[in-house]
């Protein structure tokens, strides 16, 4: 199966100079905790809710002074339209991730995908039936194990 035929394809993107108070209203609008950020029409990061929480508490700014460039992730893992689903949860797996953007074949955001549209998918029926109930909790439990320098990290920010 294919990733485009399982993607969340009404996504909405942020551009790297909004704010992040302008990002947390397209999450409410959206009902989502992840969005795409855009240079011109190309992916060039991703932001989450905890990433828009932990800048405003540990920057002691306000959301609409902050800039989407200064908080996202800009290394983005993706996976384009015509990939199998197993590779997509594959990258989720290695990178620790539960949502992955979807590149056109022009290299554009077609999507998003996430981990829990796979496990829906897998378990409607069997519809995916590459992927079963031991895959997806060894990929789980990968993605929710703490990842190196975390601990690192936090102790950082509290000192």
């Amino acid at each position: 199966m294919k990733v485009g035929t399982m993607m969340n394809p009404n996504v909405e993107a942020v551009q790297a100079d909004d704010d992040l108070a302008k990002t947390a209203m397209v999450m409410w609008r959206k009902d989502c905790g992840f969005v795409p950020v855009l240079d011109d029409d190309r992916v060039v990061g991703v932001i989450t809710d905890r990433d828009i929480c932990m800048a405003s508490a540990t920057k002691h700014e306000a959301p609409e002074e902050m800039k989407v460039r200064d908080t996202m992730a800009s290394q983005v893992w993706s996976v384009r339209t015509e990939d199998e689903i197993e590779s997509a949860l594959g990258m989720m797996r290695e990178r620790q991730v539960h949502r992955l953007p979807v590149l056109d074949g022009g290299e554009r955001l077609a999507g998003v995908i996430a981990f829990s549209d796979i496990v829906r998918m897998a378990s409607q029926d069997g519809k995916i039936r590459s992927i079963g109930d031991h895959d997806l909790v060894s990929a789980y439990r990968t993605i929710k194990a703490p990842r190196i320098g975390e601990d690192a990290a936090a102790d950082e920010i509290q000192e």
